[in-house]
């Protein structure tokens, strides 16, 4: 049987660190000092890489490729058995990206701004409920962005 790839795994985790395709002499399997890892041969043919280093991770027990939901979100680590994070990390990525919805609003607020008084007093509105979001977000319930039930955003901005 031909080795189609070779992953480079985090020895106590499983997770993959390199993934690359199979091309004449390959590293023989085991940990591998200058890796880092554990190197680890593929025979069957994988329709989408990204996919497979996404959803899957090796099992050093059994020697068993094993599937896992993809990363849920930016901060979050596999312990070799599950994703964790530390929710003040997700809540800085929170921030971040409330920071970067509120900067496209600022010329909203402007003197010069070609909105209606209605419209600045909403687009004020939608501005303080994007800064009230990391007060009011529940971390119990948040694994990823999408997860965010952010404020309604004007139409016109």
């Amino acid at each position: 049987m031909n080795i189609k790839y070779v992953a480079v795994v985090n020895s106590t985790t499983g997770e993959i660190k390199q993934l690359f395709t199979a091309r004449g002499q390959n590293l023989a399997e085991g940990y591998h000092e200058e890796l880092g890892g554990t190197v680890v041969h593929i025979f069957d043919e994988l329709l989408s890489t990204t996919q497979f280093v996404n959803t899957t991770y090796y099992d050093m027990e059994t020697s068993t490729w094993l599937s896992r939901e993809a990363k849920p979100n930016g901060v979050a680590t596999w312990d070799g058995s599950a994703w964790t994070w530390n929710n003040d990390d997700l809540l800085n990525l929170i921030r971040l990206e409330r920071n970067s919805r509120i900067q496209k609003t600022d010329w909203a607020v402007l003197p010069d701004s070609p909105l209606t008084e209605a419209q600045k007093t909403e687009a004020q509105t939608y501005r303080q409920g994007l800064r009230d979001i990391s007060s009011t977000v529940d971390m119990s319930s948040i694994r990823r962005m999408r997860d965010v039930v952010w404020p309604t955003k004007p139409d016109f901005l």
